[in-house]
């Protein structure tokens, strides 16, 4: 018998528990593809808190350097850049450390992804002009956020579902769907049964009143 063949039109309690174990079986496997990627992710992710206390050591290293003998329109770069940088800087990295105390791998993926952009944005903007004036501190930085991006490079290849994972979930959600039009067509069953009872009831009371009509009529002549 195929996985289907039990579906009919109308389904016997037998065969809907057979669709119940079918989707039990479905949801094993789904979780342990979820629980295999959740492995192989968190691997991928073991090393990001460490890079992270070395990006904010770097980070709190240039707070500390002073600007020295730089141009006076550098001087002024560093005035409002700086604490910008600074200040961006160790807010992302304080989102991911907190990220990743608390969340599950596949949201901290996302996470880590979007973060990792905003960093990158930081780096592009008010990071550029700061590598005139400390050019080793930046060049440290990008060093680091480099190390972050191959760990979500390698995160990303870890992270797409193979085709057969890919069709294991699309069976899930077919016989969700499934599942769903089998529950509906017993409550549709069991609302038409009671329409039919409740018929029949108004059919009997009709009747009644048509024989206690019919007596009154018979009294009245």
């Amino acid at each position: 018998m195929g996985l289907f063949d039990f579906l009919k039109p109308r389904p016997k309690e037998s065969q809907i528990m057979g669709l119940a174990e079918t989707i039990s079986w479905i949801n094993s496997i789904e979780e342990s593809v979820k629980e295999e990627k959740r492995e192989k992710l968190g691997a991928a992710y073991k090393d990001v808190p460490e890079k992270l206390d070395n990006l904010l050591q770097q980070v709190d290293a240039l707070d500390d350097t002073p600007a020295g003998d730089v141009d006076a329109r550098l001087k002024k770069v560093v005035s409002t850049n700086k604490p910008a940088y600074l200040e961006a800087m160790r807010r992302h990295i304080r989102n991911l450390k907190d990220a990743c105390e608390k969340d599950d791998v596949f949201s901290f993926k996302k996470i880590f992804d979007k973060t990792l952009d905003d960093i990158g944005e930081v780096n592009f903007g008010d990071g550029r002009y700061l590598g005139f004036v400390y050019e080793k501190q930046i060049r440290g930085i990008h060093k680091n956020c480099k190390k972050l991006v191959a760990i979500k490079k390698e995160a990303d290849e870890l992270a797409p579902l193979t085709p057969g994972e890919r069709e294991i979930l699309d069976l899930k959600s077919g016989l969700d769907v499934l599942t769903a039009a089998v529950e509906s067509e017993k409550n549709a069953e069991k609302n038409l049964a009671e329409m039919k009872a409740e018929l029949q009831r108004s059919k009997e009371r009709i009747t009644s009143l048509e024989a206690g009509l019919s007596r009154v009529r018979q009294d009245l002549k």
